[in-house]
């Protein structure tokens, strides 16, 4: 286990609404973080990428009933 930490996969409707809630609280704590005059473009892009990965795992299957 690198990193000391696992994600537990729990293929359902529930565990994609679990993701996406932690996924924006992540996003939310990145901007408020990162947040700076200028930092807009960069912030836009993360929050896009995050959006990207979520999509990608939700059509594969990871989270389908």
């Amino acid at each position: 286990m690198a990193g000391g930490f696992a994600l537990e996969v729990e293929p359902s409707k529930t565990a994609l609404l679990r993701f996406s809630s932690y996924a924006k609280r992540h996003i939310q704590e990145h901007i408020a973080y990162f947040g700076v005059s200028g930092n807009s473009l960069s912030l836009r892009t993360y929050a896009y990428q995050v959006s990207r990965v979520l999509l990608k795992e939700h059509t594969r299957g990871r989270f389908a009933d």
